[in-house]
């Protein structure tokens, strides 16, 4: 669904917003102001049975009237004055309110964690909550009238408050953007700021007072250390006595620390996606990161329990281009897994984080929620432009804690929209509106022929990869019994879905199938050409910024040290010299290095004079100490003895002279023998 301004609208009313059973404990939710009591009810809870005699007590995080569609969270005690109820067989409990609506709470030995009740209910009503446990052995038990909740109604609202998403997310860097509308003069604004489980006071923070029929608004930074609060306008001459009013608007402030998801892969510098994952009712840090590296399927698709699964990175072209993308994990967790849920357009969607290109994708629990993804700066442009100039969207997706890499390729699917801005091609199920875009989605017959006519008939190669990947894993071929993937996959223009009906001729697609439709791990030939025009905006590569990135070795001779290697993978040299003991080393970079798949390292090289011990390297302010290997001096052969005798005087040349007479008598020879051998041939 779209991202939406959240609205709060308050009331100048008072109204008691708990309700408690007359067995509660003394504790008491707190009261904001004097104008808000607490006002426990009179009425009983139903009696269980003897074998399970709770009598639970509520505490819920409530100081006033809420505004529809914010949630509660609400602590129940099953049974305060028993320290060990008997709770073995109670395998089930929730709250559930007099139109049927059911909230599920965790349970926590003898106490009941009952989660953002009323959250995206936007009726304005009091509701009543009963507590239904369900026990294995006896049975549904139910106790009536443990909470009370009331929102206002649309008579009372004098002061509109408006919060961008639903709990907002604030750090140093990133603060609470609000505004006020008023239907009336006040004099002046406040914003007061409690804990959310105890309401003790934070601060009063001043905002200013819009005229009548005026809006004003405000960033406000809240001082405190990490943890969840609540919001309340405060009216009035000044901030000892103003007025609070009801609203409770939720809160939650995090460390921002972002940590490397995929040991060594990151590269800041480096001109990249960067991915960044968030967990919402996974646990905590350690199970967000396993999640998430399963389900990105960085290795290759993964036997899955019922089938082969693929993950994004384990889909080309992204398989192929890893190196484009930088991947983080946030370690604080989120209490509202929509807090970081915007639109790439929206100011918010990176603020505070300084991170260029960043896309956040949610991960959050238990698994059967929706998952979707939020809108891209991309919308209806026909050619990407230049990296700097791409916003991407947020992205949700609801995991099967036991599972997650059973959401691997819904994951990618939703990757699909935030970062290319894909539409869904599917055939509309959900009563949603028919939705044509470009690159996939066309309007008409003849825009679908102009958008992607050229690919007619072109078959993602890819898909024969998964054919063969899935046999060899011993899996059918085949992803869908009876259906033939590669024909599934085939460009043309199809009538029908795009959220239409099949056959539909208000919306037309390039396949019969892919991942934007059922979600088969082939992107086709039209989608895939949009993602690699995204992907091919960004090299990948960045200058070197760091002097552990270098691999560099050092060997000493003579006095001189000379050293040599390389930097890291997908790293150019730096603008900045980098020196050896101040002597400038010389870089170069691989051949090609804007291939695609250009993955060589640029060489380093340096020589110093030193005498003795290591050398230190050094790039800007950075210094890295490098030990050398002293080598052995090499041995030097002496040179060939030379007899420099002079030739005896008189006698120059006697060695070709002596040459010259050992030819003549052998050839005088040879005359003698022949002139005898002639002779006595005569005589015979």
């Amino acid at each position: 669904m779209a991202g939406a301004l959240a609205a709060m609208c308050l009331a100048l009313t008072t109204s008691p917003i708990l309700s408690t059973p007359a067995s509660a404990s003394t504790q008491q939710p707190f009261a904001p102001s004097a104008r808000q009591p607490f006002a426990p009810s009179a009425r009983q809870p139903f009696a269980p049975s003897a074998r399970q005699p709770f009598a639970p007590s509520a505490r819920c995080d409530t100081g006033g009237a809420f505004a529809f569609g914010v949630g509660i969270d609400c602590i129940i005690d099953l049974d305060p004055e028993n320290p060990n109820p008997d709770t073995a067989d109670l395998y089930s409990a929730g709250l559930i309110d007099q139109n049927g609506e059911y909230w599920p709470c965790d349970i926590d030995d003898a106490l009941l964690r009952c989660r953002n009740i009323g959250r995206d209910r936007y009726d304005l009503a009091t509701r009543q909550l009963d507590l239904e446990l369900n026990h294995e052995i006896e049975g549904l038990v139910q106790i009536n009238d443990v909470v009370t909740i009331e929102t206002f109604l649309d008579e009372q609202q004098q002061l509109f408050f408006f919060v961008d998403t639903f709990e907002p997310v604030v750090f140093e860097g990133r603060p609470l953007p609000i505004e006020l509308f008023t239907t009336t003069e006040i004099e002046r604004a406040f914003i007061v700021v409690r804990e959310r489980d105890t309401g003790r006071l934070i601060d009063r923070i001043e905002v200013g007072a819009p005229g009548r029929d005026r809006s004003v608004s405000a960033h406000i930074d809240i001082p405190a250390a990490p943890g969840r609060y609540r919001i309340w306008p405060c009216i009035g001459a000044d901030e000892d006595t103003c007025e609070e009013l009801p609203a409770g608007y939720p809160v939650q402030l995090i460390d921002p620390e972002l940590r490397e998801l995929v040991p060594g892969h990151n590269r800041p510098s480096a001109e990249r996606i960067n991915m960044v994952f968030a967990g919402s009712e996974l646990g905590g840090a350690d199970e967000l990161v396993s999640m998430a590296m399963a389900m990105l399927t960085m290795e290759g698709a993964q036997a899955g329990e019922f089938d082969f699964v693929y993950g994004p990175m384990a889909i080309e072209p992204l398989a192929s281009n890893q190196h484009r993308f930088n991947f983080w994990y946030l370690a604080a967790p989120l209490a509202d897994e929509r807090s970081l849920l915007v639109d790439g357009t929206d100011p918010l969607a990176t603020q505070g984080f300084e991170l260029d290109n960043m896309a956040v994708t949610v991960l959050y629990g238990p698994g059967y929620g929706p998952s979707d993804a939020r809108l891209t700066s991309l919308w209806n442009q026909v050619n990407a432009p230049e990296a700097e100039q791409i916003r991407f969207g947020g992205v949700r997706v609801s995991v099967d804690i036991d599972d997650p890499l059973a959401r691997a390729t819904t994951l990618a699917h939703e990757w699909g929209h935030s970062l290319f801005e894909l539409r869904d091609e599917y055939v509309g199920f959900d009563q949603r509106a028919v939705l044509t875009q470009y690159p996939n989605c066309a309007p008409s017959l003849e825009l679908a022929n102009d958008w992607w006519g050229s690919l007619d008939g072109k078959i993602d190669p890819f898909v024969y990869e998964v054919l063969r990947a899935r046999r060899a894993a011993g899996f059918p071929g085949e992803p869908s019994e009876g259906r033939n993937l590669a024909t599934s996959v085939q460009v043309g223009e199809f009538p029908g879905g795009c959220y239409d009906t099949e056959d539909a001729t208000t919306a037309y697609r390039p396949s019969l199938d892919s991942l934007m439709n059922s979600e088969v791990p082939v992107f086709g030939s039209v989608n895939r050409r949009r993602v690699e025009q995204v992907l091919s905006r960004f090299s990948g590569r960045g200058p070197l910024d760091d002097l552990d990135a270098i691999d560099v070795g050092c060997e000493r001779r003579g006095g001189v040290v000379r050293c040599g290697g390389h930097l890291d993978r997908y790293l150019d040299p730096p603008e900045r010299r980098i020196a050896l003991d101040n002597n400038s080393c010389e870089l170069a970079s691989p051949i090609d290095s804007s291939s695609p798949t250009e993955t060589g390292r640029s060489t380093i090289s340096c020589a110093t004079a030193s005498p003795s011990g290591p050398v230190v390297l050094a790039l800007g302010d950075q210094r890295r100490t490098v030990a050398v290997i002293n080598m052995p001096e090499p041995i030097v052969e002496p040179p060939p003895a030379v007899d420099d005798r002079p030739e005896p005087v008189g006698e120059p040349g006697s060695d070709r002279a002596t040459g010259l007479l050992v030819a003549a008598a052998v050839l005088g020879g040879f005359v003698l023998v022949g002139t005898s051998w002639a002779a006595w041939r005569r005589q015979k």
